[in-house]
């Protein structure tokens, strides 16, 4: 599985060696991340994931989805309203399967501009 890391990293402008910098992994590790010959130890890519501030799993390629955020970002009326949303859902749909995706449903949510309608 091909992982993002270059795909990033390039599209933030910076060199390998600038990662390193940063980071303080070498060059050659990165490198090796970056093809796919070494996979790294699951606390680095964290800290990878930290620095440019995307989930580990968008990172690695499993989710397209980059967003960090969590119910800690939200104000009391927003978490409020994201739970009064949940469980009408739990509710309506007990039964939906393993591999119904309500994150991806809830991030079409929240990247929508719900003011217009």
């Amino acid at each position: 599985m091909k992982n993002r890391l270059k795909e990033i990293r390039q599209e933030k402008k910076l060199s390998q060696k600038d990662l390193t910098k940063k980071l303080n992994i070498s060059q050659q590790a990165i490198s090796l991340y970056e093809k796919g010959d070494r996979e790294p130890k699951l606390e680095t890519w964290q800290k990878l994931a930290d620095f440019f501030n995307v989930p580990v799993d968008y990172l690695l390629g499993i989710s397209k989805d980059r967003s960090t955020l969590t119910i800690d970002d939200l104000n009391a009326e927003e978490q409020e309203a994201y739970e009064r949303i949940t469980d009408m859902l739990s509710q309506e749909y007990p039964q939906t399967r393993p591999e119904f995706n309500w994150s991806k449903i809830g991030q079409l949510l929240i990247n929508s501009d719900m003011t217009e309608k």
